[in-house]
């Protein structure tokens, strides 16, 4: 009888067991459906995430194409910018090749134009102490002009002088050259002034400005003035040694006329060659005033 019932407590436990399986199993089947819709929906969420971040790649993909298009045009324009700042540095860089070349050649220039313009003066300083002892007027306006024009370039040649030059930009050689005057008896007695240097620059010859009416009376009066001493002014000029290159130039523009004349045109040549328009010279100094580039007077 006591086995009967332990038996039975035993197949009682086991129904409860059997019964109690089922209710586990469908909680687990419950919970596992739950988890199963808790993944699905968090699935479609992560899906959704990724469409949003493959929309704002494409976004931007689509910026990025466009810096990098901004970025080739900043490039290409910062490349055209620096051609043409390298052409503009090589445009001064010629610019002030060339204004120096300029400078250089308007010095030289300057002081070949001074020494003829003193060579020239002493020569009608002596041909006229050889000639008469008395300076005709004309003559002596000349000088008077000279003067003015040598104390002008004075004062330039404080500023400029041919040690200053330089010659090697120039493609010339150094001032070895000596121009000196044709000598006479009354000349080896003035040592008053030191033999000029001059540069090895050929000098080309300008054409004079058209003669006002008053320069062609003047002109007359010369021929007339000139035409009874035509006898001892050829056998003075005939006495003379041969004249440098200069003279021969100067003789040549001259040629047809008497001596003397020449000699007047050749130094108001020398004076329109220094009154060139050519020649813009600033002021160098509260003394010298240009008031036209054909004259440079002193106040």
């Amino acid at each position: 009888m006591m086995s009967l019932r332990q038996e039975v407590d035993r197949l009682q436990a086991l129904a409860k067991d059997t019964e109690d399986k089922p209710h586990v199993v469908m909680d687990l089947r419950v919970k596992s459906d739950v988890f199963c819709v808790q993944t699905s929906t968090e699935l479609h969420q992560a899906q959704d995430r990724i469409d949003e971040l493959r929309v704002e790649r494409l976004k931007l993909l689509e910026r990025l194409t466009e810096a990098e298009a901004t970025l080739e045009s900043h490039r290409e324009v910062t490349a055209s910018l620096e051609r043409r700042l390298v052409d503009t540095n090589a445009e001064a860089t010629t610019a002030r090749r060339q204004l120096t070349t300029d400078r250089e050649r308007l010095k030289a220039s300057l002081v070949a134009h001074t020494a003829q313009l003193d060579r020239l003066r002493q020569q009608l300083a002596d041909q006229d102490r050889g000639q008469s002892g008395v300076i005709p007027a004309r003559i002596q306006a000349l000088q008077d002009e000279n003067n003015r024009l040598r104390r002008a370039n004075s004062v330039l040649r404080r500023h400029i002088s041919a040690d200053e030059i330089d010659w090697t930009l120039l493609g010339l050689n150094p001032p070895d050259v000596i121009v000196g005057s044709p000598q006479s008896g009354d000349e080896s007695s003035s040592l008053d002034e030191p033999p000029t240097e001059v540069s090895s620059t050929p000098v080309v010859p300008r054409s004079s400005p058209p003669a006002s009416p008053s320069s062609a009376s003047s002109s007359s009066k010369r021929k007339r003035d000139s035409s009874p001493r035509s006898s001892t002014e050829g056998a003075a000029a005939s006495q003379l040694p041969p004249p440098s290159g200069l003279a021969v130039r100067l003789s040549t523009c001259g040629r047809g006329l008497q001596p003397p004349l020449r000699n007047v045109q050749a130094v108001l040549r020398a004076t329109s060659k220094l009154r060139s328009p050519r020649l813009h010279l600033p002021p160098l100094s509260g003394h010298l005033v240009v008031s036209r580039p054909r004259a440079a007077m002193l106040l």
